[in-house]
């Protein structure tokens, strides 16, 4: 309990601490724009065209939570912390129900706990996890629908009961209704009860009950889908995703190195080895399940990317790093001497903090509040504002949404053309800019703002 106590505060923290300091994010304003339509009837309409990477469920919700505490950096964020620290104590739940199914006594339940609350623990630190957790965008809440969908799937596997058939059910719709890319777990799952028919540990109706209801889950998302296309007027063009590029072969490695830490990972990766191998022999299941879960997801993405088109996208796999760190967590128990088990999980906890201070410590985003304060400053009455690149149209409206006489926000090229405009200093036409904006209004980091 103290260790599952200290991941979740520790957790907490690390999510809600100082949530305004960095600027709206283009991918941010999105879900703003959508959740702060008046009726949910035209936020999942703003929302299919803004945000067609998904289906509605996180702009939703964000605007009944916009309702209660407002539109603040803070208030906005505060929705994707929230759900991510309860992130940390459903990865204790389903840890320790997955050593439930691979153990067929209650010998060890002591260290199973610990176990579960030491991979909570390491996920809690650990700066991917954080860091898409203080954002205003809906993979934090599709990654709390993922894990109580999993954990409803291993319940399912050992009770057999009516309502973890339909908390699976349920959760499957959410999770994709939340973000298409959650339905990746669902290849590691598919893949354990082909192996659990196989070594004959699971009956074939018991599969298909399984299989019937992830179905229905998948058929409400169907529904959802058909929704959404007849909200938008068409499906999602392929064109929303073409700004992702091609993974190299080995980035299932680099996903976990870079998102882990240099120094960490390392050490991370053996203790992970140590609880594959050792620990199987007990639990092949569980063990199994693990490595299926970690690796399956970003290898199906890596040859979907080649073979279709590019997908692999860091974020679109957080749900891969819970049994990663399960598997470490695993191997602390079976790691010797013992003295160097608290040790091992310390020198984690250190490397981790060390990663988020290293991190914390740069630039991120641009600076859109000063760039818009600039550009409003300098506009007369009538006039309006136009922004490049388009993705950061919706936050310049975000940080004009107050101002009083309303100010329009467009494209540069959109008529009449804008009095000033935003754009950032990568932008290929910048020389043609410069002669129909000759007054150079301010710089702010990235970004130029100027006049005509």
């Amino acid at each position: 309990m103290p260790v599952l106590v200290a991941a979740v505060v520790s957790g907490a923290i690390l999510r809600f601490g100082n949530l305004g300091s960095r600027d709206l994010s283009p991918d941010e304003s999105a879900s703003w724009i959508a959740a702060s339509a008046p009726t949910i009837k035209q936020v999942l309409t703003v929302q299919a065209r803004a945000n067609p990477g998904e289906l509605g469920l996180h702009d939703v919700l964000l605007h009944f939570w916009m309702g209660l505490f407002g539109d603040s950096l803070i208030a906005m964020r505060s929705l994707s912390a929230l759900t991510g620290t309860l992130a940390i104590f459903l990865i204790y739940l389903l840890v320790r129900e997955l050593l439930l199914n691979s153990s067929d006594d209650e010998t060890g339940a002591e260290q199973e706990r610990l176990t579960a609350a030491i991979a909570a623990l390491f996920f809690a630190v650990n700066l991917v996890t954080i860091k898409y957790s203080r954002e205003a965008r809906m993979y934090p809440l599709a990654l709390a629908l993922t894990l109580v969908q999993v954990w409803c799937f291993l319940r399912a596997l050992r009770r057999r009961e009516f309502i973890d058939y339909a908390g699976m059910a349920i959760a499957t719709a959410l999770m994709i209704i939340a973000t298409y890319t959650s339905g990746l777990v669902l290849i590691p799952e598919g893949l354990l009860l082909l192996l659990l028919l196989w070594r004959q540990r699971l009956r074939l109706v018991g599969a298909i009950l399984i299989g019937g209801a992830i179905a229905t889950g998948l058929l409400l998302v169907v529904v959802n889908f058909i929704l959404s296309v007849h909200l938008r007027g068409a499906a999602p063009s392929a064109q929303t995703w073409e700004w992702i590029q091609r993974p190299a072969p080995w980035a299932t490695i680099t996903l976990f190195s870079k998102a882990i830490g240099t120094y960490a990972f390392p050490l991370l990766v053996i203790l992970g080895a140590a609880g594959a191998l050792r620990s199987r022999s007990g639990r092949a299941d569980a063990i199994d399940f693990l490595l299926l879960w970690t690796f399956t997801p970003p290898l199906f993405l890596t040859l979907f990317s080649y073979a279709v088109r590019p997908a692999f996208v860091e974020r679109y796999m957080i749900s891969t790093f819970v049994p990663f760190f399960a598997l470490a967590a695993l191997g602390v128990f079976e790691s010797y001497p013992v003295g160097f088990r608290p040790a091992a999980v310390a020198l984690i906890l250190v490397l981790s903090v060390a990663h988020i201070v290293g991190w914390s410590h740069k630039e991120h985003g641009m600076p859109w509040g000063a760039a818009t304060a600039f550009a409003t400053g300098n506009l007369k009455p009538g006039e309006r504002i136009g922004v490049m690149p388009r993705n950061g149209i919706n936050v310049v409206r975000y940080y004009v949404r107050n101002a009083k006489p309303d100010v329009a926000v467009d494209a540069i090229d959109s008529e009449p053309a804008p009095a000033v405009v935003i754009v950032t200093d990568k932008f290929d036409e910048a020389a043609a800019l410069e002669q129909r904006y000759p007054q150079l209004l301010a710089f702010a980091g990235e970004l130029v703002v100027r006049r005509r």
